[in-house]
């Protein structure tokens, strides 16, 4: 069965992997570094194929403010099409479908596969008596029914960081179990890789887990631990100084932190607002029974920090972030500990029962699924950023589920109830057709976007605007 599910999981992605970019910045600048790295030799992205937002200049030259650890990895990938194949991402050429679905699943996908074997692994390892089916059913809700799904059909650092998250975590059990050089070795390698893709959770969850070693006296583990963990840090600097010539990461040059300036309104919209975590996965609300039971199991020390780092890594984004991950489906930032929050809570409702909190926890699987299928049709749609110089189409169709359904039933059945009813019930004539310039821009939709120059006036600027229906 776990066989004939990770082969169902393979051919399911060579339906779905993306093999064009939107101008998301996230996809465009790792491209555009791919790309540079092995036609070039150089981390200089001004020449590439793929022009992005996301780049800092340095020494004259233009390069991705993106951790590069992972996209080295992808380039490696790139360099066997480039060079065995004869693939090459050269826009004038329709053979650059073919090299970007390729690199999307080698280099993205294939961790979403890893992800669903890793959680099989680690609920079984918890719950051996558990039913087969329950942990194996639970490990294909994991990856289709969190925002893994979406993320995992285009590159980006979220979903190669969930499965390193989740690696940690179950190394530190493993290293409870037997406590020694090894294992802590083996969870500071993971705390390491884990800054390298996402600094905030990195650098969180890898105190976190140096404490969870060290507390105890074990000092002698926790020098294990710092050893591989300094090791994969210093990889950060290392690419820095080969890149371009400094070792601070240029995502430091290009974004800043942006406090909360209104602390219950920031906090409900980070949770159940147009990007809630709870609106896109709601079977996370699981999780609050899951913290509010920990007092009678006495506090379990490695069950608590995991579950108070994960509170604190959610504080953090409260505080510090006011834009959800600027253009993207649902909250990025919050991403990576999702599944990590859906482990625990398969850990608390241990196996298949016919009690209301199953059949609860069911129907919002079957939401959450609804959510995470609309997100494939984009993971990087047009949002509101919450900034001030924030696109006007943007504002009206804040909610990326919305827009994504509204782009999707467009462009497939455009003269059907649901797509009217979202055009002139839901939205409005004037902010949906807006809308939909954008998005269809975006994902450099050039069919749709004809097709609605030939219908309404076009917007006098991006994300502008659309003119009336054409006579």
């Amino acid at each position: 069965m776990i066989i004939g599910s990770v082969v169902i999981l393979l051919l399911l992605g060579l339906f779905l992997v993306k093999n064009w970019p939107t101008h998301s910045g996230n996809e465009t600048s790792r491209l555009a570094t791919i790309q540079s790295l092995v036609e070039r030799g150089t981390f200089a992205i001004e020449e590439s194929s793929f022009p992005t937002v996301d780049a800092a200049m340095r020494n004259g030259h233009f390069y991705s403010d993106k951790p590069y650890l992972l996209s080295v990895f992808q380039a490696g990938i790139y360099w066997g099409l480039y060079h065995i194949a004869g693939l090459k991402l050269d826009t004038s050429s329709p053979e650059i479908f073919k090299t970007i679905f390729l690199i999307y699943y080698l280099g993205g996908y294939l961790f979403l596969v890893g992800i669903f074997l890793l959680f099989f692994r680690m609920v079984s390892k918890q719950l051996p008596e558990a039913s087969f089916a329950w942990r194996l059913g639970m490990s294909w809700a994991v990856v289709l029914t969190t925002l893994v799904f979406p993320y995992s059909l285009t590159i980006g650092n979220q979903v190669p960081a969930v499965l390193v998250l989740l690696w940690l975590v179950h190394a530190l059990s493993e290293y409870e179990r037997s406590p020694d050089g090894k294992h802590a070795a083996l969870v500071g390698l993971a705390a390491g890789l884990l800054v390298n893709l996402e600094y905030v959770v990195g650098g969180i969850f890898g105190v976190a887990a140096f404490l969870l070693i060290f507390l105890p006296r074990h000092y002698r583990q926790a020098a294990f631990y710092s050893v591989t963990a300094l090791a994969g840090l210093s990889l950060i600097p290392i690419l820095n100084l080969i890149a371009h010539g400094s070792p601070l990461p240029l995502y430091s040059e290009t974004h800043s932190v942006s406090l909360a300036r209104n602390f219950l309104p920031d906090l409900w919209s980070l949770l159940f607002g147009y990007k809630g975590i709870f609106i896109f996965t709601p079977t996370l609300l699981f999780i609050i029974p899951v913290w509010l039971k920990l007092p009678k199991e006495q506090w379990p020390r490695q069950k608590t920090f995991i579950l108070g780092t994960i509170a604190l890594t959610i504080a953090a984004y409260w505080i510090l972030t006011s834009d959800g991950g600027g253009w993207c489906y649902g909250n990025r930032f919050l991403l990576t500990v999702g599944p990590l929050m859906f482990y625990y809570i398969v850990l608390h409702l241990k196996d298949w029962r016919r009690d209301l909190k199953h059949w609860l926890f069911t129907v919002l699987l079957v939401w959450s699924f609804a959510v995470a299928l609309i997100g494939t049709y984009t993971p990087w749609p047009s949002s509101h950023e919450r900034s001030p110089s924030a696109l006007w189409a943007d504002l009206q169709v804040r909610n990326s589920i919305g827009g994504n359904l509204l782009a999707f039933s467009y462009e497939h059945a455009p003269d059907s109830a649901f797509t009217q009813f979202l055009i002139h019930r839901v939205y409005g004539e004037e902010a949906a057709v807006s809308y939909l310039f954008l998005s269809y821009f975006n994902t450099y939709n050039f069919r749709m976007s004809g097709i609605l120059e030939k219908q309404y006036y076009p917007p006098q600027e991006l994300g502008g605007k659309a003119g009336p229906r054409r006579q």
